[in-house]
């Protein structure tokens, strides 16, 4: 998520003009009576008069500005990308694009008649589909007025949308996971909150302003000079001009300040602290400033920001989502959320949450499901795969059971494998779910003692919103599909005149070569092949004493492998020198080929633990493959 102003500014303010700040909210009874009518201006909610954009109706749908939405029901929203619309109220999330009649409700599609618009530079939705969702009621009076009335529960938002109005009595707000907080003054919006809480942005209700707050946790101390340089080079990527930078020691939290000038003409402040073992990052950029010593009327705010926070004070809101350490993820286009320890990392878009040091991930691969397929077939070709990529004393079978996911019985399959001298646990979860399966990965090391109790908080953390994937996708393919080994393909290099075949389930790595490289590498289970051509005066046996030389070097070096044997030998009609390396855990093979003013060197790498005969057939049908076309 950008920190830029200019561009979302002028979205939010499309968003926020059309409804006064000050607006009363639900009573204390938590009830709320909005009345307007289409083409008129005005509007009351509670019984005050307020200013809208124009009410109207397309293709049988109330349009009215989604600004008038938050206001009266007390929601939050998020718009992204200038496109996607996400209204949250307690368990209730509705969905909407710009310009699409399709809309989705608690994950259900529905169809809205008209699409949600910009017009006259404010946002209009279709009413029916949110008084429908939050339980509203709606009716129209004799003079065509429109009413709706509601009793907003104890688990609607939290109405940091209204403002601090919305959350009487909170003059703070902070985050209890990050352990910072500040000043909440009156008109304060919520504009973004990233799934991980790491950065969350406001504006004013008038979009003129953008304040973000961002957190990494950092592993050494920073100093001053570090603060300043951090916050120099944020403001440097945006192409910003530095006009101010100082560090303050005074006052109750030292800080870095750097001020600078977009491209675009907006000041902006960037603020560092360093506390807690964490890097904080205050941002603010005031879309009114005509000169950097402007921002200094927003000091009261920026000056309230502390690197603490206190769980006592009644007055401050937390905005933490971590819930007993754990925090809540969604992949809403797939409908999977997940619920995991708040300290991982989290790469919803793609799937896949994990620590920071890799030794424990969860991990979803979903793709179609082939007709008449049974759970019970498919789990069993996991057993094949190891077979296959394993030798038989690097891995075992620790159990297979059924296990139920969000009311999905499945299968469960355990193994445990090693690389060499690390150890691992993989969970396989297979689950069919109409036409849709789910292969849900828990892979952690052997050492992390506390991972394998964390299973099963993690299964029940986990939610599958079929409805949502199926409406949402088409066909899928299996990228992890148990695949027919004997399947390949002719591969060639019309640049450097040669060819090879290469199993179809190999797994091409490509690189800054290009289409037609001199260099093909490719990834195989436990292991790689590659290939590189370069141009050589030399002849071969130059070129292999070279490479003895080098080998011999890191042999000494780093110790890491050593030559077991070496061979004059041919290949594909060419003198050729076969070379083997062995370390610990890797076995190297290479061939060495010097034609035509060019040393070509073909290179197999596999782990000991991986060296299978289905992959040394692999790999010595590739290296006896190789043809020349010139």
């Amino acid at each position: 998520m950008g920190k830029k102003l200019s561009g979302w500014l002028i979205c939010l303010a499309l968003v926020f003009t059309m409804v006064m700040p000050g607006v009363a909210m639900a009573s204390e009874g938590n009830s709320v009576e909005l009345k307007f009518k289409l083409g008129s201006t005005n509007a009351t909610l509670n019984g005050q008069r307020i200013s809208i954009a124009k009410p109207y109706t397309e293709k049988g749908a109330t349009m009215v500005p989604l600004s008038l939405i938050t206001k009266a029901f007390q929601v939050e929203f998020s718009f992204e990308n200038n496109k996607k619309i996400t209204i949250t109220s307690g368990e209730h999330t509705i969905q909407f694009v710009i310009g699409s009649t399709n809309a989705t409700v608690d994950g259900r599609t529905v169809q809205t008649g008209a699409a949600p618009k910009l017009v006259g530079g404010v946002v209009m939705v279709p009413m029916r589909v949110v008084t429908d969702a939050l339980g509203a009621n709606v009716k129209v009076e004799a003079d065509r007025t429109i009413v709706i009335t509601a009793n907003l529960d104890a688990s609607a938002g939290s109405g940091a949308i209204g403002g601090i109005d919305s959350d009487a009595g909170k003059t703070m707000i902070g985050d209890s996971y990050y352990m910072w907080s500040m000043r909440y003054p009156t008109g304060l919006v919520k504009q973004f909150q990233s799934e991980a809480d790491d950065y969350v942005s406001f504006t004013d209700e008038k979009g003129t302003y953008l304040l973000a707050v961002s957190v990494t946790k950092v592993d050494d101390p920073m100093t001053d000079e570090d603060l300043l340089k951090q916050l120099t080079n944020a403001a440097l990527s945006e192409n910003g001009l530095v006009v101010d930078k100082k560090t303050v020691k005074s006052g109750a939290t030292p800080y870095a300040q750097v001020i600078s000038k977009g491209e675009d003409g907006v000041f902006s402040a960037i603020r560092g602290y360093f506390a807690n073992d964490t890097y904080y990052e205050l941002y603010y950029s005031d879309g009114l400033a005509k000169n950097y010593k402007d921002l200094a009327k927003h000091n009261d705010l920026l000056n309230s920001f502390r690197p603490a926070y206190d769980k006592g004070n009644g007055k401050l809101k937390d905005l933490s989502t971590v819930v007993g350490g754990m925090r809540k993820a969604v992949n809403s286009d797939y409908g999977v959320t997940v619920t995991v320890p708040a300290s991982w990392s989290l790469y919803p878009e793609d799937l896949i949450f994990g620590n920071d040091d890799g030794s424990a991930q969860l991990t979803f691969d979903i793709s179609s499901a082939a007709s008449g397929l049974k759970v019970d077939a498919w789990a069993g070709q996991m057993d094949q795969y190891f077979k296959d990529v394993f030798v038989p004393d690097a891995w075992n079978l620790l159990t297979t059971e059924p296990i139920k996911v969000d009311g999905q019985e499945g299968v469960l399959k355990k193994y445990q494998y090693t690389t060499g001298e690390d150890t691992y646990v993989q969970s396989e979860i297979f689950l069919i779910s109409g036409s849709y399966k789910y292969l849900i990965q828990y892979d952690y090391d052997s050492k992390n003692t506390s991972a394998d109790s964390l299973f099963g908080a993690l299964v029940k953390g986990i939610k599958l919103n079929t409805k949502e994937l199926s409406s949402n996708f088409g066909f899928l393919e299996d990228t992890r599909a148990y695949v027919d080994r004997s399947l390949t393909s002719v591969k060639s290099s019309k640049k450097n005149g040669y060819s090879l075949t290469i199993p179809n389930y190999w797994m091409r790595i490509e690189s800054e070569y290009g289409g037609d490289p001199g260099k093909m590498q490719y990834q195989l289970p436990g292991g790689s092949f590659e290939v590189s051509v370069n141009p050589t005066d030399r002849t071969l046996s130059e070129e292999v004493e070279a490479y003895k030389y080098v080998y011999e070097q890191q042999r000494i070096l780093y110790k890491n492998y050593t030559v077991t044997s070496t061979e004059s030998t041919t290949l594909a009609g060419q003198p050729a020198y076969k070379i083997v390396l062995d370390g610990k855990d890797a076995h190297h093979e290479q061939y060495v080929i010097v034609k035509n003013g060019k040393v070509y060197s073909l290179l197999s790498t596999i782990m000991k633990a991986n060296r299978t005969d289905v992959n040394e057939k692999a790999i010595q049908s590739v290296f006896q493959s190789l043809k020349w076309s010139n």
